[in-house]
């Protein structure tokens, strides 16, 4: 809890890089494929939950996106949800972004806004984009999920794949 007794609730960084490149940190502990290389479902709807299991003491989980549009004006949007002790800790509204390590949003600052859906960038052209969404993990976090949806043009999904690292 905060001073003012609102719930404290991580916050999720937004980090960008050149197509073809994820660059894993050196100080990650575990890492590996999360979601394979797929198009996302018809319509908007999200990937099915695929529970990531995460050892006690992790601190902070990152998910490595790389996502290739569909159609132009096509992006994806995110659900991140974890769990402890059978008890899921949904992302809410409570929930900050922060923006301002999001390499090629230069002309919006840093901004910091809540949210319970997270949007991916918007590429600008038919190559793959890449970049990383970034976690602090709650304690006595067990499961950790992401789910994935289109959400710019949900007749013509994307293709995504999604690694993941975890900082301990």
């Amino acid at each position: 809890m905060s001073g003012n007794g609102t719930p404290r609730v991580p916050p999720a960084t937004a980090v960008q890089y050149p197509p073809g490149t994820t660059p894993l940190p050196a100080n990650f502990g575990l890492a590996g494929d999360y979601l394979t290389s797929q198009a996302l479902p018809l319509a908007g709807a999200y990937t099915p939950a695929q529970s990531l299991g995460v050892p006690v003491g992790t601190k902070r989980i990152a998910f490595w996106i790389s996502y290739t549009r569909g159609a132009a004006g096509g992006f994806p949007v995110f659900r991140p949800q974890f769990q402890g002790n059978g008890v899921g800790i949904a992302m809410s509204a409570n929930t900050v972004l922060d923006l301002s390590s999001f390499g090629t949003a230069g002309e919006f600052g840093t901004a910091k806004f809540y949210a319970e859906k997270l949007e991916g960038p918007p590429p600008s052209d038919d190559n793959e984009l890449t970049y990383q969404l970034t976690f602090e993990v709650p304690p006595f976090t067990t499961i950790v999920e992401l789910l994935a949806a289109e959400a710019g043009v949900v007749g013509t999904p994307g293709t995504i794949a999604i690694r993941y690292t975890l900082d301990g």
